[in-house]
C-alpha cells in the first residue's frame, strides 16, 4: 500500500435524524485539537451524496430513498474501489448508517 486514502462521505440519507454528516468535521477537529498530523498527511476527498433528497418527497413504498442510497452505495464502491487501484489504503469516514 502506497498510503491511506481517507474517503469522506458526509451522507444523511440513511440516518433516522439529520446530523450524521457533521462526523468527518467533528473527527478532524478533535484530531487537529490533540495535535494530530493525519489529515495534512493523508488528504480526505470527498465523496458523492444526495442528501438533497431529504427536503424532497419519496414516492417509494417500501424503502425511504432508496434511489438515492443506491446512489449513495455507488459512490462509495467507486471509490474504494479507485483507492485499491491506485494501490492505496480506503480508509473510509462516514456517521451515516448506510455508509
Amino acid at each position: 500500500m502506497k498510503r491511506i486514502q481517507c474517503l469522506v462521505q458526509k451522507s444523511e440519507i440513511g440516518a433516522g435524524t439529520r446530523g450524521s454528516s457533521l462526523a468527518f468535521d467533528a473527527i478532524r477537529t478533535a484530531s487537529l485539537n490533540a495535535g494530530s498530523t493525519f489529515f495534512y498527511e493523508n488528504r480526505p476527498r470527498s465523496l458523492a451524496n444526495r442528501n438533497e433528497l431529504l427536503v424532497n418527497y419519496d414516492p417509494s413504498p417500501s424503502g425511504k430513498n432508496i434511489e438515492g442510497m443506491k446512489d449513495v452505495y455507488k459512490a462509495m464502491m467507486d471509490g474504494v474501489s479507485d483507492s485499491l487501484a491506485q494501490g492505496d489504503f480506503p480508509f473510509v469516514i462516514s456517521g451515516d448508517h448506510c455508509s
